[in-house]
């Protein structure tokens, strides 16, 4: 192994198999895409099944007759009879699409597993055995003990094949690596070019992505015969019987096409980023007196530009080249990656949302378990790709003593993918498209639409924002480890839960355009719950937490681990102004105290003037207006006095002090109600004490939230003004 850096300047390339892969982000993209998109084509196939149609409206008609005649002058009786009607025929189907996509997982895994024989007879590969080139056995078997592979290959070849190229294939606990008789015979007049396509080859065996390789490859062809080639046939059939305007089956066309092209585009960039991860492995034993780089500069250029690039299973042998020198830019995500993130998680979302619809009644819980299915679904693929992305490339800032930027772009570009698999969902666009909505009803879905997308891509940007946030404070305390991966990998589950909080209440919300009036489910029950106050305790308790591991970072020499090459450099990273922990939370105790005094004082005073009913008003609504103010000032001057991180002091000394409050709020209420210690304890008036708690810290934390990011966007400006 060579001991130089293989870069061409002075810095040393930064190790890119610490983190997360953008194989294994694609990958899962993929899987995702495919599983979303199946559920939404099945829901559409199901009525081109013969007979399932003639049996579908029967139902319809049988259960609108009797839901008519049940309840005679009530709309809204009949709805619900209806619908209890029409579940057992809803389960059916429910449990037929759900087949149907466990018939195309196991079509991918059938042609997974058999893709290597096709493979084998279809190259027409033999074993390369000693008898044929003694010498290439021998090698071969050096270069994999040098690379401390485990378990080698099996070596195959096409002597009659005179085009010097290798390829890693197989499946699970059985893989190949194939030669041509041309870069068999280059082993013995270029043998440095030999030996850096065998590492290449290796590297994909030791990165592990010839699984992910060909199950993306048999997803790709089990999606097409089994989900696109049957919507294609059998979606004008279903839209002539049921008599539906032919422009509806344009509407769904070009979704379709988008769908497919999401499909097609991630299956491709799975097979671009495993190059690149291959390239850079390989080159790690290469060296940079190898042959590597001369074998890039043989590779073709994808003929069409940038675009042609973009669906091409290869990446461009400059970038190729480049990035063995930078490997840097294995560290960025990109805005499109991010794009096809949303477009992904919306994708899975809407498909599991209308598939659960069909096997429960609309109801409190059915809202309750979509907003679940979108925790459950959206936020953890949005963290496992974006997040992941984010602490790459605040590591990659960090180590390089770079500004971080572009995160703002990846939130937008999270949503706005979001927006785009909102459109792309044909099963939602046939649902607008049969709904009896007036224009006033159209125009009112669009304003909701846009003010529920508007918070979605403001929600997105904060939290991008904030993962790098508590990203930048744990690599300190990373870099000082054997590893970072423990660290990051609680990281991301930290996050997941956050976005799963925020994302339930936004999906609690979500507007549904099949209904003719549209109603926004209150989410009132949800926020009294402990729910909202963990989500309120994660925001600054993760990032801040990195505090109590200060002295051990100051102690530290920095790591081993964050370069690719050897021989081992430390990594130190630049000093940082310190956290505030304990200044925050005394302002906040001390703010706490002065509104027990001012609200004491105010209870007096109005105690003289007021009636028991007012008084009761102040206790409870009167004080939580109080608090919040008093929070505010708080998260003001907490913010604005703190450089780094002041935001989140800002909020956790709002917290802090509303924790205080709330326990002086209440013992003003018991006060001025005149409820004495002992009937309290014996009858504790919860929904009371609830309401006066989730008030007081709510109310106040959530209007410091806002207040904090601008009080600090206003300090941090005038500090790089100065």
């Amino acid at each position: 192994m060579s001991t130089e850096s293989y870069s061409s300047d002075s810095s040393p390339r930064l190790n890119p198999f610490i983190f997360p892969s953008d194989t294994d982000f694609r990958f899962a993209l993929l899987i995702v895409s495919v599983i979303g998109v199946s559920l939404i084509i099945y829901q559409m196939l199901y009525n081109t099944v013969p007979g399932v149609l003639e049996r579908s409206l029967a139902t319809q008609v049988r259960c609108m007759e009797s839901a008519e005649a049940a309840h005679p002058n009530d709309p809204f009786a009949q709805s619900d009879a209806f619908e209890g009607c029409m579940l057992p025929a809803d389960r059916v189907r429910a449990l037929g699409i759900f087949g149907a996509v466990v018939f195309l997982l196991v079509v991918a895994g059938l042609i997974y597993w058999y893709m290597p024989t096709w493979k084998i007879r279809r190259s027409q590969l033999v074993p390369l055995s000693a008898e044929d080139a003694p010498d290439v056995v021998a090698y071969l078997a050096d270069l994999c003990g040098e690379v401390g592979l485990a378990q080698p290959p099996i070596f195959l070849w096409n002597p009659l094949n005179p085009n010097p190229n290798g390829v890693a294939f197989g499946r699970w606990g059985r893989y190949y690596i194939s030669m041509t008789g041309g870069l068999v015979g280059q082993f013995y007049t270029d043998r440095a070019a030999f030996r850096a396509v065998m590492l290449h080859e290796l590297s994909h065996l030791l990165n592990g992505d010839v699984n992910q390789t060909y199950l993306a490859v048999a997803i790709w062809w089990a999606f097409v015969a089994v989900a696109l080639v049957p919507f294609v046939i059998g979606q004008p059939y279903a839209i002539s019987r049921l008599g539906k305007p032919w422009g509806n089956l344009f509407g769904q066309g070009w979704r379709l096409l988008g769908l497919t092209a999401l499909v097609y585009l991630t299956r491709n960039a799975v097979l671009r980023a495993r190059e690149m991860y291959a390239d850079v492995r390989a080159s790690v034993w290469d060296g940079p007196e190898g042959a590597l780089r001369r074998v890039l500069k043989t590779l073709v250029h994808p003929a069409g530009g940038r675009w042609r690039s973009v669906v091409s299973v290869h990446p461009d042998p400059d970038d190729r080249e480049r990035t063995l020198d930078d490997t840097d830019r294995l560290f960025r995500l990109g805005f499109w990656d991010a794009f096809g993130t949303g477009v992904a998680a919306m994708i899975a979302y809407s498909g599991f949302q209308f598939w659960l619809g069909l096997i429960t009644k609309p109801s409190l819980v059915l809202d309750i378990l979509e907003a679940l299915g979108a925790a459950l679904i959206f936020a953890p693929l949005v963290v496992g790709v974006v997040g992941s992305g984010v602490w790459r490339t605040t590591f990659a800032s960090m180590a390089r003593g770079k500004l971080l930027r572009g995160l703002g772009r990846l939130g937008l570009g999270v949503g706005l993918g979001a927006i785009l698999g909102q459109i792309l969902n044909i099963v939602a666009y046939a649902l607008r498209a049969s709904a009896d909505l007036d224009f006033i009803g159209w125009i009112s879905l669009v304003g909701i639409q846009v003010f529920w997308n508007s918070l979605l891509l403001i929600s997105l940007v904060l939290l991008v924002h904030w993962v790098a946030v508590g990203a930048s404070t744990w690599l300190e305390v990373a870099v000082n480890s054997q590893t970072p991966r423990p660290t990051y990998r609680l990281g991301l589950v930290i996050a997941s839960v956050l976005f799963a909080i925020w994302f339930t209440f936004l999906f609690f919300s979500y507007p549904s355009g099949s209904e003719s009036s549209l109603t926004l489910v209150s989410s009132e029950a949800l926020v009294r719950t402990p729910v909202m106050l963990i989500g309120l305790i994660i925001l600054w308790t993760y990032p801040l937490a990195a505090w109590f591991y200060r002295r051990r970072v100051a102690a530290s020499p920095g790591s081993t681990w964050a370069f690719l090459d050897p021989p081992p450099l430390l990594l130190r990273l630049p000093p940082k102004p310190s956290l505030r922990l304990g200044w925050a939370f005394l302002v906040g105790v001390l703010g706490g105290v002065l509104f027990c005094v001012l609200s004491f004082a105010l209870s007096l005073v109005l105690l003289l003037i007021l009636p028991v009913d007012m008084l009761v008003t102040w206790a409870v609504y009167g004080q939580a207006v109080l608090a919040a103010l008093i929070q505010v000032g708080i998260a003001v001057v907490v913010s604005a006095r703190v450089i780094r991180l002041g935001a989140l002091h800002g909020l956790f000394a709002a917290l802090v002090g509303g924790c205080v409050m709330a326990v002086g709020a209440v013992v003003i209420y018991m006060w001025l109600s005149g409820i004495p210690m002992s009937y309290f304890i014996e009858s504790f008036p919860y929904g009371t004490i609830l309401t006066i708690t989730s008030l007081v810290i709510y109310l106040g934390t959530l209007l410091a939230l806002p207040t904090v990011l601008f009080v600090s966007w206003i300090a941090r400006w005038v500090g790089q003004s100065k």
